[in-house]
């Protein structure tokens, strides 16, 4: 189960999957790269990257808030 998943998490990955579940609850889309002004080239985006990473607890959230099937 997604919960069982969460609590293996260390404090620092709970800190990055509230930062990331908040933020998906309060956007409508992410994109999968950003251009960076500084580098003058479009980089793989840092939310994308951990929204892959935590989609299992992400999608379990998702579904006890009725947000996703």
């Amino acid at each position: 189960m997604w919960s069982e998943k969460y609590e293996a998490l260390t404090s620092y990955e709970k800190g990055e999957f509230r930062r990331l579940a908040n933020y998906l609850l309060s956007h409508t889309y992410m994109v999968r790269y950003e251009y960076q002004p500084s580098q003058q080239m479009t980089l793989p985006s840092y939310d994308y990257q951990n929204a892959s990473r935590f989609f299992w607890s992400l999608t379990g959230l998702l579904c006890c808030y009725g947000l996703a099937s």
